[in-house]
């Protein structure tokens, strides 16, 4: 899993809103369940 191909299944899942830093942190640490839970509190989504 290359972070580019993580990058497509958050951003297929997360529509077009923008990525924060703490999400791209953990998406470079191969956590990719992890930057979807930070991504989400980060744009108050449930």
């Amino acid at each position: 899993n290359t972070t580019q191909e993580k990058l497509k299944v958050i951003s297929a899942d997360m529509d077009k809103l923008p990525l924060t830093k703490k999400a791209l942190a953990e998406i470079k640490k191969s956590s990719v369940k992890d930057a979807i839970l930070e991504y989400k509190k980060a744009n108050n989504i449930k």
